[in-house]
């Protein structure tokens, strides 16, 4: 059941391929505002900005060791980076960092991405931090934003289907989105992939492009009006990348 909303999407054969079809996107369907939700060290961020120049794009990092130290060389490519948690709406929240996924403890570059709001099932000891939480929806009610086409990059360890529900009035200028999903739960309390691809649907996105993995997977979905108005050839740009 859990990859049964995804038969009409295309197969890619890894992530890094996932990550150039989301690239891609960005270049051939050029939104306004690209966010990076969940940065860890802007890697994401700075692709689209060098894929889109002319888009605003928004790199959020809740863990202030990651935060403090990609700072300055996020900033340095033009992607406005902040210090900032993206859930279901505005809050004052904490961010749970295992201690093996910490600087002190020399993780390394993919541990360091593993805090998250919600504290994982398979450890006790961790390093928590203080964290400001705002929506989507909410941090970019501002008129400046209020026409603006919208794409998201969302990798929150967990929390995937909180920040969709927090898309409010930019879901339906937003043209396409990332999740990262899981088929079995690794932090307390989360949704699972068919929760999240059934709140996907609800907002009027269906998944284009993914790729398969056990347990933790990327999915691509694009907003439904979008593909109408492409055709069958909806994805063509994600393809591309094969």
């Amino acid at each position: 059941m859990a990859r049964a909303g995804l038969a009409g999407a295309f197969l890619v054969d890894g992530v890094e391929a996932l990550d150039r079809a989301f690239v891609d996107l960005v270049r051939d369907l050029q939104p306004a505002v690209v966010t990076d939700v969940g940065s860890r060290d802007g890697e994401m961020a700075i692709l689209c900005q060098q894929a889109q120049p002319a888009a605003q794009v928004f790199a959020f990092e809740a863990n202030p060791e990651n935060f403090f130290e990609h700072a300055t060389a996020v900033a340095r490519h033009g992607v406005v980076f902040v210090p900032m948690a993206v859930g279901a709406g505005r809050s004052w929240t904490s961010i749970q960092v295992p201690r093996w996924a910490t600087a002190a403890q020399h993780a390394n570059r993919t541990r360091r991405g593993v805090g998250s709001l919600r504290p994982r099932h398979d450890t006790r000891d961790y390093v928590t931090y203080a964290a400001a939480a705002t929506s989507l929806g909410e941090f970019f009610a501002l008129p400046a934003h209020r026409e603006a086409t919208f794409a998201h990059w969302i990798d929150v360890e967990g929390c995937s289907h909180e920040v969709l529900e927090g898309l409010g009035p930019i879901a339906e200028r937003t043209l396409f989105f990332k999740i990262e999903v899981e088929t079995r739960a690794h932090w307390q309390g989360q949704k699972l992939v068919d929760d999240c691809l059934r709140k996907a649907a609800e907002l009027g996105f269906d998944p284009v492009v993914w790729f398969d993995h056990d347990e933790q997977f990327d999915v691509i979905c694009a907003n439904r009006g979008l593909l109408q108005t492409l055709g069958d050839g909806g994805a063509t740009a994600a393809h591309s990348t094969r």
